[in-house]
């Protein structure tokens, strides 16, 4: 804005710099696969599969000279890197008036970044030789056991810490806490991901199952649904009754979770404590039916008829806590996002 005639008259200047030379990125990739079929009526297949992919030209942030006086454009600079393999393995079999199909996968993820300028983004990075977006924060090794303990330790600056509060490590051993201290401390993109379908049938009846799940995965859970009491009143559950008790500046109570407070900086910041490991495996489906005799069907001009009763996400193995689905893949998740449900359901088929 600027002065004219005594009156203060709106102004307009440039913020942020253009790049006329902006492109799409580009994806190379080397994909190499071979299918078996094995015995009568592909009794056993296996797929194999390897790709290794490169994508180029992402758009990153540079920073400029000072004298630029602006915010940098963006530029085609970025790179990252997908290679792994997807393996398939099937079985199907006769035996009598048994038939069963078991089918099996399995893949193999490694993604990292190949060039990225201007790496550090807070809560996660994307850094040379490390998985696009990992996550980035502290290393928690402890819990102050006394107000004495807290105030003699290296710290946050400008955070008052007591009793029950969260430890950080001083990973650069420059005897302080402070930004540079942090590290990568997992990723959201799974190394392993895997499944499994097994279809059993004897006679008239069936039963189908179908389970999924993924290894070295890591997830974050934001403030409302992992620290109680986030913004005055949210996100309270039963997993926070194991919390630390503090009375007098001293523990006396040792819990998982640091001491409750309304708000606590140093214990909010993102750091091994609240990137978790979210490994899963999960019962997606299960069904279990029954083909009515056609003797039965006959006599009321029914073709065909089918009872079943089945069931989804029935059983799910994790460490994450409880109300929390391992198969989000958002990172910052509040205590009142919508979970897969599980729900049960009968039904019939009837073909005339």
């Amino acid at each position: 804005n600027y002065n004219f005639g005594g009156n203060i008259a709106s102004g307009a200047a440039t913020t942020n710099g253009s790049n006329p030379d902006l492109t799409w990125e580009t994806t190379t990739e080397l994909d190499l696969g071979i299918d078996i079929g094995l015995f009568r009526n592909n009794l056993l297949s296996f797929s194999f599969d390897y790709y290794n992919r490169l994508t180029e030209d992402i758009l990153t942030w540079i920073n400029p000279d000072m004298t630029y006086g602006i915010y940098a454009p963006a530029v085609n600079l970025g790179a990252m890197r997908n290679k792994g393999v997807e393996l398939q393995l099937d079985h199907n079999n006769k035996v009598g008036d048994f038939q069963y199909s078991i089918g099996l996968n399995m893949a193999f993820n490694d993604n990292k970044v190949e060039k990225y300028t201007n790496p550090v983004l807070g809560n996660t990075i994307r850094k040379e030789g490390e998985p696009w977006d990992a996550y980035y924060g502290y290393e928690a090794i402890g819990i102050y056991q006394t107000d004495a303990e807290a105030a003699a330790s290296l710290h946050l600056a400008g955070v008052d810490v007591k009793a029950g509060d969260l430890i950080y490590k001083d990973l650069n051993d420059d005897d302080k806490i402070d930004a540079k201290d942090r590290k990568v401390l997992g990723s959201s993109i799974p190394k392993i991901t895997y499944g499994s379908n097994i279809t059993l049938r004897y006679k008239g009846f069936d039963i189908s199952a179908f389970f999924q799940g993924a290894a070295k995965v890591s997830r974050v859970l934001g403030t409302e649904g992992f620290w109680p009491f986030d913004n005055g009143q949210k996100g309270v559950l039963k997993m926070h009754l194991d919390r630390t008790i503090v009375e007098n500046g001293e523990v006396v109570k040792q819990g998982h979770y640091p001491r409750t407070m309304v708000s606590n900086y140093t214990n909010r910041v993102q750091s091994s404590f609240s990137v978790l490991n979210a490994s899963y495996l999960r019962l997606k489906n299960l069904e279990l039916g029954y083909n009515l005799p056609a003797l039965w069907l006959n006599t009321v001009k029914i073709a065909q008829a089918r009872i079943y009763v089945g069931g989804h996400n029935l059983f799910t193995h994790t460490k994450m806590p409880d109300s929390f689905d391992p198969e989000i893949s958002t990172s910052f998740w509040s205590a009142f996002a919508y979970p897969q449900v599980k729900f049960y359901n009968v039904g019939i088929d009837v073909t005339f």
